[in-house]
């Protein structure tokens, strides 16, 4: 089942990763979330290959299980849509929570860091974390995000509460690694 920006991503694999001395810990860590029993967050710079790595391991699952892709403006922008409409936030955000057993957020804290928006990605890591201390689901749900931002920036950019949420359901990697691999070569 493709989601929104898995759409227009062009499939990518581990295979056409190009694994260095910066990134193989979170390329280890992205291989290992296919079978381990907690989420992902990946972090670093532009063009690191945060988002290969996260589509990669969507593209692996989603054959398997009821997986979504989004970026997190993009899902705030689907939100704001409801507003004046027939739609409404809840049903977005149960979409994303309580209608899926794997959720890649992509770009987390690459949208305006509003009430509105620490609001809703507070409700949905929330929701994310209840959904996992529920025996029933078995750890079979798990969440992956990538972001420009460590934890710590994370915390002082948007708030110190989502970023003690990811740490709660998710290892963490960082990708040290400078170059913007989009300026390069095909990542």
């Amino acid at each position: 089942m493709m989601e929104n920006s898995a759409k227009r991503i062009p499939l990518k694999s581990f295979e056409s990763y190009k694994i260095n001395e910066f990134n193989k810990d979170a390329f280890n860590k992205a291989k290992a979330f296919l079978n381990n029993n907690r989420g992902l967050f990946i972090s670093g710079t532009v063009g690191s290959g945060k988002t290969h790595l996260a589509t990669a391991a969507y593209n692996v699952i989603k054959e398997k299980a009821k997986a979504r892709f989004i970026s997190v403006p993009e899902l705030l922008m689907d939100i704001r849509e409801t507003f004046g409409s027939h739609g409404s936030e809840r049903d977005i955000v149960d979409k994303y929570t309580h209608d899926t057993e794997y959720l890649f957020l992509d770009d987390f804290g690459a949208e305006n860091p509003s009430d509105f928006s620490i609001e809703v990605l507070y409700l949905i890591l929330s929701r994310w974390e209840k959904k996992l201390e529920n025996p029933r689901y078995d750890f079979k749900s798990k969440l992956f995000i990538t972001s420009n931002f460590d934890l710590d920036k994370l915390a002082d950019v948007m708030s110190d509460r989502l970023a003690s949420r990811i740490t709660g359901i998710c290892v963490g990697a960082n990708i040290n690694e400078k170059k913007d691999w989009r300026n390069q070569e095909e990542k």
